[in-house]
Formats: C-alpha cells, structure tokens, sequence
C-alpha cells in the first residue's frame, strides 16, 4: 500500500539482522531492501552513510572542546556491510568483532576460520584495522 501511494520508507537502521541475545532477527534493513526491491523509494539513515559519522564526531567534539582527528577515530563494529564499509567509506579505522552477525559463516565466535574472515573482508573490498573475538566492556 506504501508503494502504491507513491510514499517514501525512511530506513533508520540499514542492518538486515541484529543480534537479540543467541539469536539472529531481522532488522528494518531487510524491510527496506524488500520494499526498494518491489519498486519503493527508501532513504537510510545510520551506518553506513555519511551523515551519521558527521554527527559523532560533531558530538565528540562538542564533548571534549577540540577538533576530533580522524585518524583517531576507531568505529566498533560486528557488520561488513554496515559497520566495516561505512567506516571506510568516511576514513576512520575501524575494529570488526568477530563474535556478531557474522559469526557462524566465520565458523564459530570462539575459533574463526581465517581463510573465512579474509574471504569476506575481500568479498566487501574493505579490510578492517583490526579484529578481535568478542567485545566487552
């Protein structure tokens, strides 16, 4: 029915699944391909486009009172798409945590498989800075 009276969906959150505790679920990117894929318009919003990026740091440097340099900017992130790319994509660093949506394809949270997680850094044509197992804090 959006599509049919010609109305934008505005995607606040492109990632197509999150984590919601051991499990998997689907996220409001997922809706959003489907409906730019049956024709709609969709404009997103969040990682990995620009605007976001801007805001941090605008945030970060209302925070701390000075200039927020990008070469000591690190994003923190478990999603190629997302999270790798749109660090890339505005000029930051970025650190990739293993133990998220990537997990099972990377063959396991605990023991990842390296020709696997060099496979998808290459897939994505993006190399994170870093990569650790799991995030804590």
């Amino acid at each position: 029915r959006m599509r049919a009276r010609s109305l934008a969906m505005i995607c606040a959150n492109p990632d197509v699944v999150v984590e919601r505790g051991d499990q998997l679920v689907y996220c409001a990117g997922a809706i959003a391909d489907l409906y730019a894929a049956a024709g709609g318009d969709v404009v997103f919003a969040g990682k990995p486009y620009r605007p976001i990026y801007e805001q941090a740091l605008a945030l970060a440097e209302a925070t701390r009172g000075k200039r927020a340099e990008h070469h000591r900017v690190l994003a923190i992130g478990d999603s190629v798409r997302t999270d790798v790319k749109g660090a890339a994509a505005f000029g930051i660093d970025c650190l990739f945590v293993i133990a998220g949506i990537h997990a099972e394809e990377l063959g396991g949270r605990t023991d990842p498989d390296a020709a696997a997680l060099a496979g998808i850094f290459a897939a994505a044509g993006v190399i994170p800075k870093a990569v650790m197992r799991h995030l804590s804090w």
